[in-house]
């Protein structure tokens, strides 16, 4: 089982865009879910492919592509893993198939129109027909990772439930009062 995505798109004359090209309004994606969650492996990943770009380029060692993710932001990263630990679960360590929902993305001229929900339903029904082709029970669970401080009643209002959390220091990424990342499940029965 691999990634799987859904994309809505307009079609029809829009105005904004010259000769009324179609327009994706909203997408979602999902992923089977990987509970060793290994940031100081995709840290170091990105120290190495720095180190590879920095040998080609002629930018100074540190810069970052877009000016604001540099060495000192990894080794804050690094240093606030060291501090805090791993991140903690109480998802269990059954055997129920997870599916990370990766990412709900909807144009902001198509917001409050329940196309988020409808893009969820999707990727649920997608999980759902994947988990039962491959005979892996009658049940499964849909995962998010995000940041408590701005989408945990967002998910909390769609049914699921906070259960991991990590701290990240005042500081790192230029938080003045540190933030979680939380880990979200919600159960699901096979169709």
């Amino acid at each position: 089982m691999g990634p799987s995505a859904v994309t809505f798109i307009q079609y029809g004359r829009d105005l904004r865009k010259p000769n009324g090209e179609a327009e994706i309004i909203a997408t979602a994606g999902c992923k089977p879910w990987n509970i060793a969650f290994k940031l100081e492996e995709r840290v170091e990943r990105m120290r190495e492919e720095r180190r590879a770009r920095e040998r080609e380029a002629t930018k100074s060692p540190g810069e970052s592509d877009d000016g604001f993710y540099t060495k000192a932001h990894e080794d804050q990263l690094l240093e606030s893993l060291e501090k805090t630990g791993p991140m903690t679960h109480s998802n269990g360590q059954d055997d129920v198939p997870r599916w990370e929902v990766m990412t709900v993305c909807v144009h902001p001229d198509w917001q409050k129109q329940g196309l988020a929900e409808k893009l969820l339903e999707v990727v649920r029904e997608e999980v759902s027909s994947q988990v039962k082709a491959q005979g892996k029970g009658p049940e499964f669970k849909l995962m998010v990772r995000t940041l408590k401080e701005i989408n945990e009643k967002y998910w909390l209002s769609k049914g699921f439930k906070t259960v991991g959390e990590k701290f990240f220091e005042p500081g790192l990424f230029g938080s003045p009062t540190g933030f979680h990342i939380i880990d979200m499940s919600r159960d699901h029965q096979v169709d």
